[in-house]
């Protein structure tokens, strides 16, 4: 076993297409995807444990509620940099409760290194960290005959990688991040970790604006025993608008798992990674890969032809 730089999970993400999925499985909802779509594959793709006992275990609870916010510049300079800011705050009796704010910048790269490397730290006094690596499907871009474009799933399916740090702060009461600057001031260390603007001295005091609000919920319960002590805990999430809960704007599927300290074991890795590529192929017909990811889906919308920085 080998313990990669500081890596403290690794999650396993696949999106899968909102209409797709009510269409599959109807009123059953996500109970329904656990007992018929989730626990075969599990079943059939997976040997038994030791005791000859199934790997899966549990049941998705009743899910619990946030909302959710990402800001950005107007020409998305956070986005072009590999980092997002979020912001979640709790539903109480299904009303926001805007006490508390949990901030999270985060750098996603698909280097491991610059991801070790990059020093961020935050201002605030309730903050955290974290250092995961996110695998999503390795999708190919297929053009057709008459010059069509879609993205396939990779034959043989396979996985890409990428390396998260994340760095929370929590504020009370929730206050919004008017401009970039007070991003600056709140997380020392990103403006060396930002590629600023050529020719722009005035980059720093570009606005922020939001993407739109989502309303999101979570399913947890369920899991799978992956051996050497290592459970992969799966989660559903929804993403709704806030403002039109009618309109739902992402499901996904998701299971992560803790690194230790001494490493992943070889034989939990091979069952992961055996069990999300099986995700992939027997899932096949309601995933998504027109999205990038649910960040994608809630960053603000980028003003046409503006890539030339934060303004």
């Amino acid at each position: 076993m080998t313990a990669p730089i500081g890596l403290m999970a690794r999650e396993y993400k696949l999106l899968l297409d909102p209409k797709l999925f009510k269409n599959a499985y109807k009123s059953g909802g996500v109970q329904a995807f656990w007992e018929r779509g989730l626990i075969p594959i599990i079943a059939n793709r997976l040997d038994l444990r030791r005791g000859e006992e199934p790997r899966h275990e549990g049941e998705f609870g009743p899910p619990s509620e946030r909302v959710i916010r990402f800001w950005d510049t107007k020409g998305l300079f956070l986005n072009d940099n590999e980092f997002s800011l979020r912001g979640r705050t709790k539903l109480v009796q299904g009303r926001e409760d805007c006490s508390k704010q949990e901030l999270t910048l985060k750098l996603r790269t698909p280097d491991l290194f610059i991801a070790a490397a990059t020093a961020i730290t935050s201002a605030c006094d309730d903050r955290s960290e974290a250092f995961e690596e996110d695998i999503a499907p390795l999708g190919i871009l297929h053009r057709d005959p008459r010059g069509g474009e879609r993205v396939v799933l990779s034959d043989p399916v396979s996985i890409r990688c990428r390396f998260a740090r994340s760095f929370k702060c929590k504020l009370s009461p929730a206050k919004p991040l008017r401009s970039l600057a007070a991003v600056l001031d709140l997380y020392p260390g990103l403006e060396a970790a930002l590629a600023a603007p050529a020719g722009r001295t005035d980059w720093k005091n570009a606005g922020l604006v939001p993407g739109d609000v989502m309303l999101e919920r979570l399913y947890n319960g369920a899991s799978v025993k992956l051996g050497a002590g290592i459970d992969g805990h799966f989660t559903f999430t929804e993403w709704y608008l806030k403002d039109d809960p009618a309109v739902q704007r992402a499901a996904e599927i998701s299971f992560k798992l803790d690194i230790p300290d001494a490493g992943l074991a070889k034989i939990s890795a091979r069952r992961a990674l055996m069990l999300f590529t099986n995700m992939q192929r027997d899932l096949a017909e309601i995933v998504n890969l027109q999205d990038d990811s649910k960040t994608a889906l809630a960053l603000p919308k980028r003003n046409a032809g503006d890539h030339s920085g934060p303004a």
